[in-house]
């Protein structure tokens, strides 16, 4: 996608009037006119000298640059920071702010200002979270011109502040029949207790503490991944049947605004599926992708959807198209070799990544808007209506 130039129009009266001169001049030799046109020519050229000597002495920053994270509709301020230290006034300046989806500026998109000498001036932009999820709000470019707007020079500068607008939880129209299904799948799972060396039926796994029974001790997690956990026994076992949710690294969407909105839904109906589980008493595990790497995020408390409202908002779903991997295959061998049911979560299925799933087992998804294709061969995909209302396949 090429990226839009920033522009500054130039003096088109003065060009104008440079043009009537040298024309008149040329047609009628006269010492006014040719005194008029000296002047001008000076003047551009101490505009330009003036250009030179001052913008080495124009600083710009942004005070407070560390990361926040806001609600919807919250308001955050950005404070920038413009200081001349020349003995001279300054040129045009142009400040070009970063266009953002996340948290939209609805102030400014550009400001223009002179300083005078030796002047510090403080300029705060109000930002309001529009959408879910990661975004950086600054300063794109900025651009000094002289007064008749003939010479100008660009500053490329990384003036910037993330920004991390928080999903929140909400009820998702007809969620219940997604949910529903999910059970369902997680009912049909065979799962074979697990019988202690002493023969006893065992079932859930608890941190291990002095005095536990080394009979109870799981052996092949600690040797796999150095983790001291003990089968409970069925008398202090609290069954919680786990779902596993996995996010979608990548959203395969070009225009900005589409996919920020894209984002933003499938950030809600992670955390508002996970909420909805949490009310149910049940535990959710969410497999992400963070720096190239799969993690995980076990939710076993209703409590803890605000750390998984925070973890959420630095998706950005930018991740790299070309080869990555978009399904944790090694992963889920890894950590679970046995059949679990889960929910797939992704702004955008594309055919190739619905074909690959086709034989997965246990497997429902949920993608945020209705594809072309998806339906085809996928008896378990569904689809979030633009009125966030869960919708299926058929």
């Amino acid at each position: 996608m090429n990226k839009k130039k920033n522009k500054v129009a130039p003096n088109y009266l003065f060009i104008l009037v440079i043009l009537y001169l040298v024309v008149t001049l040329y047609l009628k030799t006269d010492a006014t006119y040719m005194k008029f046109l000296t002047i001008c020519i000076i003047g551009v050229v101490v505009s330009g000298l003036h250009v030179i000597l001052v913008k080495p002495h124009l600083s710009f920053s942004i005070k407070d640059d560390t990361r926040v994270r806001i609600n919807k509709k919250e308001g955050v301020g950005l404070i920038l920071s413009i200081q001349n230290k020349s003995w001279l006034q300054s040129p045009y300046i142009y400040i070009f702010l970063k266009p953002t989806y996340h948290a939209i500026s609805k102030q400014y998109k550009s400001i223009c200002m002179t300083l005078p000498p030796h002047t510090t001036k403080e300029i705060v932009l109000d930002y309001i979270g529009e959408y879910s999820g990661k975004d950086f709000m600054g300063i794109e470019e900025i651009i000094v011109q002289d007064y008749f707007g003939l010479i100008k020079w660009r500053i490329i500068c990384c003036l910037q502040k993330e920004v991390n607008v928080l999903p929140q939880a909400m009820p998702l129209g007809k969620m219940e029949y997604l949910l529903n299904r999910i059970k369902v799948k997680a009912q049909a799972e065979d799962q074979i207790p697990v019988i202690s060396s002493d023969g006893e039926v065992c079932h859930e796994l608890a941190p291990y503490v002095e005095g536990d029974s080394l009979k109870l001790m799981h052996w092949k997690l600690l040797a796999r991944r150095d983790i001291y956990m003990v089968r409970q026994r069925e008398e202090h076992a609290v069954i919680k049947r786990e779902y596993l949710f996995i996010l979608d690294s990548i959203c395969e969407e070009a225009e900005e605004e589409n996919r920020a909105k894209l984002v933003d839904k499938v950030l809600v109906a992670c955390i508002s599926c996970a909420y909805a589980f949490l009310k149910q008493e049940e535990k959710v595990t969410l497999i992400y992708k963070e720096e190239n790497a799969w993690k995980q995020f076990t939710l076993s408390e209703i409590t803890a959807v605000e750390q998984l409202a925070t973890l959420l908002s630095s998706y950005t779903g930018r991740g790299d198209r070309v080869g990555e991997e978009r399904w944790p295959y090694a992963y889920l061998k890894q950590n679970y070799p046995f059949e679990i049911s889960k929910l797939f979560l992704t702004p955008t299925l594309s055919r190739n990544l619905g074909e690959q799933l086709e034989d997965e087992k246990y497997l429902n998804i949920l993608e945020m808007k209705r594809s072309p294709w998806s339906g085809e061969g996928l008896l378990n995909t569904w689809y979030l209506a633009e009125e966030f209302e869960v919708k299926r396949y058929v």
